[in-house]
């Protein structure tokens, strides 16, 4: 079981490895912060899952507005998140396929893990 469990343990950092190289392509340093706008980040969480990349989303709330950077990183597939009503109305987490193939299709309904709507 134990060897099992670290051949998982090694396809989940090979995946997390090729992920972190890919996206360092697309990192955008400050070529913003010129803009006159508030600033923000936000965290968009990678999570290796069933051996797939899922991305782990938040719908923002109506009440907050500014000029936001998303900011990739990792998380662990056990993560439960617990947001600020305020500012997060809705957590769910959304295979990275379905951004890499747009013809692949998604039932929401299985997908949301948590909504304050």
């Amino acid at each position: 079981m134990e060897a099992a469990s670290s051949g998982a343990d090694r396809r989940r950092k090979s995946i997390k490895d090729k992920a972190k190289i890919s996206l360092r392509k697309y990192d955008v340093g400050d070529k913003f912060s010129h803009l006159p706008l508030t600033k923000a980040s936000v965290l968009m969480p990678l999570m290796v899952k069933d051996e797939k990349l899922h991305v782990l989303f938040t719908v923002r709330s109506m009440k907050m507005g500014s000029l936001v950077t998303p900011v990739a990183g990792f998380i662990d597939d056990t993560f439960q998140a617990c947001p600020n009503p305020e500012e997060v109305s809705a957590v769910f987490v959304v295979p990275l396929d379905y951004f890499i193939n747009p013809h692949l299709t998604l039932d929401l309904k299985h997908l949301q893990q948590r909504s304050d709507n």
